[in-house]
């Protein structure tokens, strides 16, 4: 990505989250390189990357608007990966290899140290990756393609919403829970473990989103 198409990118996305642009509102190139002072090509760019991150949608013939992102919306997402990441938790704690156990530790310990730095940006970036470890433990691709779908939008919402040193330290306690489950052999644990994991990710990110829409 280009500078000038990162810095885009970063202003039409606050812009979203605070509310200067509206749910529905056309993002029509021309208007938005004049208010850049950009050319078109880092619009694009930016355009394309906000839709990959679920920020806004592209209509046949009538361009980009943004997306409604509502707390309602948040539910359902949550509900879709809690269906589906449970049952790739059970898949897991079946096939996982030495060798699988080994990935994931190595990705929590990752996150672990990112924690002690209190390095939010990079703990958000870790934390997928840690359950995209999981999720090829899984061997089941189409699956953990839909679960994951959301996936930008629901980081971008961390980013926006905060992720605290209680947030982190809940997390990595869950991970080690886990990464302990598929040890064992024992996919019943395993998939209430994600379940829990994922339910409070859920209701921790809902009560930021009121607390922002409250202040």
């Amino acid at each position: 990505m280009t500078g000038t198409a990162e810095r885009i990118l970063d202003r039409i996305r606050d812009g979203i989250f605070s509310g200067h642009l509206r749910a529905g509102t056309r993002l029509k190139i021309d208007y938005l390189a004049a208010r850049y002072a950009s050319s078109h090509m880092p619009i694009r760019e930016a355009l394309r990357l906000l839709e990959g991150e679920g920020l806004i949608v592209r209509e046949p013939n009538r361009g980009a608007r943004v997306r409604a992102i509502d707390q309602q919306t948040v539910r359902m997402i949550f509900e879709v990966r809690i269906s589906i990441e449970s049952m790739l938790a059970r898949r897991a704690a079946t096939l996982a290899t030495a060798a699988d156990i080994a990935r994931l530790e190595q990705a929590q310990a990752a996150i672990e140290r990112c924690t002690e730095r209190t390095d939010v940006a990079e703990v958000i970036t870790l934390n997928r990756r840690f359950h995209t470890v999981l999720e090829s433990i899984a061997d089941h691709p189409d699956a953990a393609a839909v679960a994951n779908r959301q996936c930008a939008l629901l980081d971008s919402l961390w980013r926006v919403h905060g992720f605290d040193r209680r947030r982190m330290a809940g997390v990595n306690s869950d991970h080690r829970y886990i990464i302990q489950a598929l040890r064992d052999r024992n996919p019943e644990t395993a998939s209430i473990l994600v379940t829990a994991h994922i339910i409070k990710g859920r209701m921790d990110l809902l009560h930021r989103m009121q607390k922002s829409s409250d202040d």
